[in-house]
C-alpha cells in the first residue's frame, strides 16, 4: 500500500512540474500532437485586427483584405503567406518562418508592399500567442505601434 501512495505521489508530483512548462503560447493548449507547422498550415479570415488597442479591422480589409493564407511552395521550396481579399488588386505576398523555438513567426516581404515605392525587404517578428487547430492570434510591434491580430479558419 506504500508503495501504491509513493507511486502516485511522484506521479503527481512530476504531472505538477512537467505540464505547466509543456505550455508553449500564453493562449495556447496544454499539449498537442500536431507540430507547430502543421497547425498553421491552412486558409484563416482576420476576425480581430488592433493598432495600439484601436480596432483598424476595415483598414486591413480594405488595403489587402482579410484571407490569410499559410501553405508551402513546392516550387521554391518554402513556406509562403499571402493575404488578400474580393475587389482587392494588392495581394500580400511574403515568406514566413517559425523562429524560437516555434514561438514566434518572422515574415520577410517587400517593401513595395507597404510604401508603394521599390525598395529592399522588411522582416517582422510575431509572436505567437495561441495557435490552435483553428485559431491563431499573434502580435507584433512595428513602428513603435503595437499590432494585435487573431485568426479563424
Amino acid at each position: 500500500m506504500k508503495k501504491i501512495f509513493k507511486t502516485i505521489f511522484v506521479c503527481a508530483f512530476l504531472t505538477a512540474i512537467i505540464l505547466p512548462s509543456c505550455k508553449k503560447y500564453e493562449e495556447g493548449p496544454l499539449i498537442s500532437f500536431r507540430s507547430a507547422k502543421n497547425r498553421l498550415y491552412g486558409d484563416y479570415t482576420l476576425t480581430k485586427y488592433t493598432i495600439d488597442g484601436i480596432d483598424s479591422l476595415q483598414q486591413m480589409k480594405d488595403r489587402f483584405g482579410l484571407s490569410f493564407h499559410f501553405h508551402y511552395q513546392d516550387y521554391y521550396k518554402e513556406d509562403r503567406l499571402t493575404i488578400d481579399g474580393p475587389g482587392i488588386s494588392n495581394t500580400f505576398l511574403s515568406i514566413y518562418t517559425l523562429i524560437n523555438n516555434n514561438k514566434c513567426i518572422n515574415v520577410r516581404y517587400g517593401l513595395k508592399m507597404l510604401t508603394g515605392q521599390i525598395a529592399g525587404f522588411q522582416e517582422l517578428d510575431f509572436t505567437i500567442l495561441k495557435l490552435k487547430n483553428k485559431d491563431i492570434h499573434l502580435k507584433t510591434s512595428f513602428n513603435n505601434k503595437e499590432y494585435y491580430m487573431e485568426l479563424d479558419q
